[in-house]
């Protein structure tokens, strides 16, 4: 899972010991014949022996594997490293023609890219899914296109421009200790030093129209919605009674402030306010995402229960009571500015009763079906019904709808219906997430979703309608 593991690279061990482990695994791999690539398990003991237990010819590559780790210690960045092994292959068959590029050729490549900041961690519940989107969105962004620039949001809200080392690091809270003041940037200094921002955050100031209006005032092109339209889906509650009012099909629901659940926590005022609701029902907080504190509730008792601890350790003062819709769970993605493309919805598939954050982001332990296994009508109906509600959210760039699918027979009207549960402006963008899934089955490989993404951005905060009313506005206030 992202942020579970703690890795420390270098080992700590002094300097003899390190070069004597390095001699070790070289030696071994020239024994074994390996080519290209080795990695070597072992044990370093208290009295300095190094011993082996496990050599492999291949070695997992994911995006913050030891491999990452340890090549930043040299200086490689993913591309360089993956172009390295690429290239040190090619040369064992006599194919190799890399390297033929110029520095003038190079340098006249890299003043011709769009520099693009990538904003990642940020200091919600989501941070670390976060920095797992943020570091793969670097890795998809077109390195003939884009000159990439992470950017570390730390607990505080501030900026770090961060080395490929820190980058690569396992943990918002490890990039937190290895991060130097030097690094530092002001939200200001972000016109100076790149072309575009990607907000690679999740929930809070990323997500509710915080960072988006900042970056309205520096007149910096972004990936997304605007800010009233963040502002609006960030709070669930707001953005589905919106879009009831606009003929949309929601899951019901009440929200319930600390305060008064303070002074009312009593039997009799949950009957008074769930009296229109059935069992099982839904808790979960209105701002935040990523399966935080969401819980299927079945009874009265376990529904007092779990306000209470709601209250006491999720640190806010709002909780949303929402009905359970029975159907076909799904996720369905959309991207586009004023031409809307809804893409083929994703069935989710939860073990329990509610889809646990290692399914959503722990490699294998998920599993989405995209397309849905429904049929091609039906399809149709929710692409449609989705781009609808885009449109009247005034979304832009891309979206990820979650929702539930009931036909004919389960539907309580008797007609087939889409219940929209929430909107997520900025979605997961981790490597297996669905939405990149669904881009697949319109044609978009994962380097092209995302370069589509910066494009609509692009698109969108040039246009001449949009810098005549930022002026206008400038007047006027």
């Amino acid at each position: 899972m992202p942020g579970r593991a703690t890795k420390i690279t270098p080992a700590r061990c002094d300097k003899k010991l390190h070069q004597d482990i390095l001699n070790t695994c070289l030696k071994v791999t020239k024994l074994l014949d390996f080519n290209a690539i080795s990695r070597i398990d072992g044990f370093l003991t208290k009295d300095g022996k190094i011993y082996i237990i496990d050599p492999n010819s291949l070695t997992g590559m994911s995006p913050s594997s030891f491999l990452f780790n340890q090549a930043a210690e040299e200086g490689l960045n993913h591309t360089q490293l993956i172009n390295y092994l690429i290239d040190s292959e090619l040369k064992q068959y006599g194919m190799s023609n890399i390297n033929l590029i110029s520095q003038e050729n190079m340098n006249k490549e890299l003043s011709s890219k769009k520099r693009v900041a990538v904003l990642l961690g940020g200091n919600t519940n989501e941070r670390e899914i976060s920095l797992d989107s943020g570091r793969n969105i670097c890795y998809k962004l077109s390195p003939h296109k884009y000159e990439v620039i992470p950017v570390f949001v730390d607990n505080n809200k501030e900026l770090y421009r961060i080395t490929n080392k820190l980058l690569v690091q396992n943990s918002t809270r490890e990039i937190s200790e290895l991060k130097t003041p030097e690094m530092k940037i002001d939200w200001a200094d972000l016109p100076s030093i790149c072309d575009f921002v990607f907000i690679g955050l999740h929930g809070g100031i990323g997500e509710n129209g915080s960072v988006q209006g900042m970056l309205e005032m520096l007149n910096l092109p972004y990936n997304g919605s605007g800010v009233l339209a963040s502002a609006l889906c960030m709070d669930k509650f707001k953005t589905t009674q919106y879009l009831k009012n606009k003929g949309f099909q929601v899951a019901n629901s009440i929200m319930l402030d600390s305060n008064t659940w303070a002074a009312n926590n009593n039997q009799e005022f949950l009957d008074k306010i769930t009296k229109d609701f059935n069992y099982p029902l839904i808790v979960k907080p209105h701002d935040d995402g990523c399966s935080f504190f969401v819980k299927k509730i079945h009874d009265k008792k376990e529904l007092f229960k779990n306000i209470e601890i709601y209250f006491k350790e999720s640190g806010k003062t709002l909780v949303m009571i929402e009905e359970f819709i029975l159907g076909m769970e799904l996720t369905c993605g959309a991207f586009g500015n004023n031409d809307v493309i809804a893409m083929p919805p994703s069935k989710v598939l939860a073990s329990k009763d509610i889809l646990s954050i290692e399914e959503k982001f722990l490699p294998g332990a998920g599993e989405n079906l995209t397309p849905a296994p429904l049929p091609k009508t039906a399809l149709d109906f929710i692409r449609k019904e989705i781009a609808c509600a885009y449109k009247a959210l005034n979304l832009k760039g891309y979206a990820r709808t979650d929702c539930f699918y009931q036909d004919e027979k389960i539907s309580p009207t008797g007609k087939e219906r889409l219940v929209i549960l929430e909107v997520n402006t900025l979605p997961g963008m981790t490597p297996a997430t669905a939405i990149f899934h669904a881009a697949a089955e319109v044609g978009l490989k994962p380097m092209e979703f995302v370069d589509k993404i910066v494009e609509l951005g692009f698109e969108l905060h040039s246009r001449a309608d949009l810098v005549e009313d930022k002026k206008l506005k400038i007047k006027t206030a």
